[in-house]
């Protein structure tokens, strides 16, 4: 039996998946987040090599190749060609594939055709490829200035929120007192206690992010001000599909395809985006036909550069999600 991995990198988590040939999923795993400019070369590799072991754990046959869907591949940023020659050689001799995390949810999920995937997870980017072949992304600049409509984004604009209810600048919500519940302050104590706190958080993109859900929380209840931030999400990441649509060349209706945590806020921004987008041209918003686990060996099989290898892959893993 002949075997892929696929590798679905991310910033605060990283999934696995090992499919046959025959495009049947073998195993599958979660692990840690593999962005090494976060944790480190050395400790995404040994993530890596560990997750490999997991799924291909007392499978008999040949692994063909490892596919890497790498948070933020192709910014040319120093270390990226370090990082991935060090990871190879702990590979060896399998072939490594590496691409954009967004580039292999992409390509699962329009199965190697046409459209646009909107990822908003921890970070958030768009990328796309129109009728003409051309591959265009959008956003997923830096959490420094970037990544709106994120999870990171939403976790940072709720603690500004907090900010400022604490200060009176506004009024308090129901967020408040979650949100200093959270940090472990008592009620009476001085919010500006909380800082060195708050700054700590800061030290990992998962742990901003994973502020949105007490935002959710509040929203969910009714706190108009934390549903105007989820609101001011979905106009960001309007933004980034709109930017995508007016610089590529779409002919009729526009396929727009999704993913990351973000989408599990139905209510707060799926449905809103769907409208909106709506709005802007006619646009056929579909959840995606393959994982970008699978996406991610399509590639490396696409790269091998067997056509029957890579169409019965392909078809096989289709036949699976229909």
């Amino acid at each position: 039996m002949r075997y892929y991995i696929g590798i679905d990198g991310g910033g605060s988590k990283t999934r696995f998946c090992c499919i046959s040939e025959s495009g049947k999923t073998l195993s599958e795993c979660v692990s840690a987040g593999t962005y090494y400019r976060q944790r480190g070369a050395e400790a995404v590799i040994e993530t890596i090599v560990d997750g490999i072991k997991t799924v291909t754990g007392g499978l008999d046959g040949e692994l063909v190749a490892v596919s890497f869907g790498m948070p933020g591949y192709g910014e040319a940023l120093p270390g990226d060609d370090v990082f991935l020659s060090a990871l190879q050689a702990s590979l060896a001799p399998t072939p490594l594939f590496a691409a954009n995390d967004v580039a292999m949810a992409f390509n699962g999920a329009f199965a190697g055709g046409t459209g646009i995937m909107l990822v908003a997870g921890t970070g958030s980017m768009a990328w796309g490829r129109d009728e003409t072949g051309r591959e265009r992304r959008c956003g997923g600049w830096s959490e420094l200035f970037g990544d709106e409509g994120s999870g990171y984004w939403v976790g940072r604009k709720a603690i500004e929120l907090f900010s400022k209810e604490s200060d009176g600048r506004i009024p308090k919500t129901a967020f408040y007192s979650i949100f200093k519940n959270f940090m472990g302050a008592p009620e009476n104590e001085d919010d500006l206690s909380l800082v060195s706190g708050i700054e700590a958080l800061f030290q990992s993109r998962a742990k901003v992010a994973s502020v949105h859900r007490l935002l959710l929380e509040a929203a969910m209840s009714g706190d108009e001000a934390a549903a105007a931030v989820y609101a001011q999400a979905v106009e960001e990441l309007f933004l980034i599909v709109s930017g995508m649509i007016r610089n590529m060349s779409f002919a009729g209706v526009v396929p727009v395809s999704y993913v990351g945590g973000m989408f599990n806020c139905d209510t707060l921004i799926t449905e809103p985006l769907k409208k909106c987008l709506q709005s802007l041209c006619r646009i056929d918003f579909c959840p995606p036909v393959l994982g970008p686990c699978q996406g991610a060996v399509l590639y490396a099989a696409e790269r091998l550069g067997n056509t029957e290898a890579y169409r019965r892959l392909r078809d096989g893993m289709l036949s699976k999600e229909i």
